[in-house]
């Protein structure tokens, strides 16, 4: 009997090592797909499989082990669609995307950096992308009741931001900080240029990163914070 419960052991971590390896292929494959120099936008199929792929994987350890590796310091249009996928996988992701991609956030603000003050035709918008991510990053992982998609009740709200009138401010600042990075980047558009086939000519795709619904989820975030700051202030009969 042992053996044969050795033997089912046996099969059974052949099977999830397998199963294992063709998900990583598969996650691969559609961040290959994606991430190239081409100048065409990402497929929507390729960006839906990868961030199927963080539910399935629970987090983004095997996006990030493949992210790394892309030459991300010297082409700036596989650096754009980094961005483009990191915001998408952050917003719809698993809610362990934040925890996961927290720890390359300065890499991210590093790539941003780098492309700003590079003369490049998508550079400024790598370095408006970045700078924006790094700081939702940021923000995301301090204030965990607070998901990626920024869904959260204004009870949450006014319980994360808490009594401590340096704590309001310094939440208050940070999300100033955030959705002004957001509004730079949602006023970029992205011109891409693709191939007719079988006509000699191009016609453009404008590509944006998706933030602009958000803005207003943002603002009123911003705005509750606020709020339950003057509140306080009032309730303790100081002129808010």
């Amino acid at each position: 009997m042992s053996k044969t419960k050795t033997k089912n052991d046996n099969k059974t971590e052949k099977a999830l090592a397998a199963e294992k390896e063709q998900f990583g292929k598969q996650q691969l494959q559609s961040i290959s797909k994606i991430a190239t120099s081409a100048e065409v936008p990402p497929k929507e199929k390729y960006v839906r499989n990868i961030i199927l792929g963080s539910h399935k994987e629970g987090g983004a350890t095997t996006f990030w082990s493949y992210i790394l590796n892309l030459p991300l310091s010297s082409n700036s249009m596989v650096s754009w669609k980094v961005c483009y996928l990191l915001h998408k996988m952050l917003r719809e992701g698993h809610r362990n995307l934040v925890t996961d991609s927290h720890r390359h956030s300065r890499s991210i603000r590093d790539m941003g950096v780098l492309w700003g003050n590079l003369h490049d035709r998508y550079g400024h918008i790598v370095a408006l992308s970045a700078k924006y991510l790094h700081l939702k990053m940021e923000f995301h992982a301090k204030h965990k009741v607070i998901p990626g998609n920024l869904e959260a009740t204004d009870e949450t709200l006014e319980r994360e931001a808490g009594t401590d009138m340096t704590k309001v401010l310094d939440m208050t600042q940070e999300l100033l900080e955030y959705l002004d990075a957001g509004l730079k980047m949602a006023e970029t558009d992205v011109l891409i240029r693709q191939p007719r086939i079988n006509c000699g000519s191009c016609h453009y795709h404008l590509v944006k990163i998706a933030g602009c619904p958000k803005r207003r989820v943002l603002h009123h975030i911003l705005l509750r914070v606020a709020f339950s700051w003057a509140e306080r202030e009032l309730a303790f009969g100081v002129d808010a």
